[in-house]
């Protein structure tokens, strides 16, 4: 929770755990849940009418010490992680875009007549050469034109 301060408006007199996770402590509510079954966290009232679970005021002010502070409800040390910024160090890994089913067929009958092509070839080809659609070309037009397309350019 670097950098993120909670104002005296967020806290209410009586709050439910989405609220407290949302707009006090910073997380989700499954990860609140297992912390505080971990005791890190302390455990909710429960209304007695409805049996729907709050926090009082000052159980969220604890709630947000406890955040900050890294000490938990039972006076143990517990380390939270930061989320991730936006210009995070570490690269997500970027998957290639899988080619239609058609590309693939195509690619296969274009290798079979001597080409060394992949479907992603096929499918850059097909757009380059038709970028209209090529739904309603027949399949033998299709592939005498790609193979000139890929011939020329390879």
């Amino acid at each position: 929770m670097a950098g993120r301060k909670v104002s005296d408006k967020n806290f209410k007199p009586v709050c439910s755990i989405s609220y407290l996770c949302q707009n006090i402590v910073g997380l989700s509510r499954a990860q609140f849940y297992n912390l505080q079954r971990d005791e890190v966290f302390p455990d909710a009232k429960t209304d007695e009418k409805t049996g729907r679970k709050y926090f009082t005021l000052d159980q969220q002010k604890e709630c947000y010490n406890i955040r900050t502070s890294g000490i938990s409800h039972k006076g143990e040390f517990y380390l939270f992680y930061e989320p991730r910024s936006a210009g995070s160090s570490t690269p997500q890994k970027k998957t290639a875009p899988k080619a239609d089913a058609k590309s693939i067929e195509l690619a296969d009958t274009l290798t079979h007549m001597g080409l060394e092509v992949d479907a992603a070839q096929v499918s850059d080809a097909l757009k380059l050469v038709y970028p209209d659609g090529h739904s309603k070309i027949d399949d033998g037009l299709l592939i005498r034109e790609l193979f000139r397309f890929l011939k020329q350019n390879a």
